[in-house]
């Protein structure tokens, strides 16, 4: 329950923020939108989608890494090994 709250208060705290207010939610408005229309750009959506997969795919082996999941096996079944089969 105290965990809860907490996520709770902290979301609110969030939704408030103006940079979230004013930049966040209507950028990701404009980005489904714009994935939504057919067009040239959609090449750069496209692109821009296997980067911050790339980013968050590294971000979290780094972090699952630090907290004790990073040696040997598991690294490479949960995250090496599917990767290199995704790019080769």
């Amino acid at each position: 329950e105290v965990v809860l709250l907490t996520l709770s208060s902290w979301a609110k705290t969030i939704l408030k923020h103006p940079l979230t207010i004013f930049c966040l939610i209507p950028g990701i408005i404009i980005y489904v939108v714009c994935n939504q229309i057919d067009g040239p750009h959609q090449q750069y959506f496209s692109e821009f989608e296997f980067i911050v997969e790339f980013v968050i795919w590294w971000f979290g082996l780094g972090v699952l890494s630090s907290v004790g999941l990073g040696t040997g096996m598991h690294t490479g079944v949960l995250f090496l090994f599917p990767h290199i089969f995704k790019v080769c």
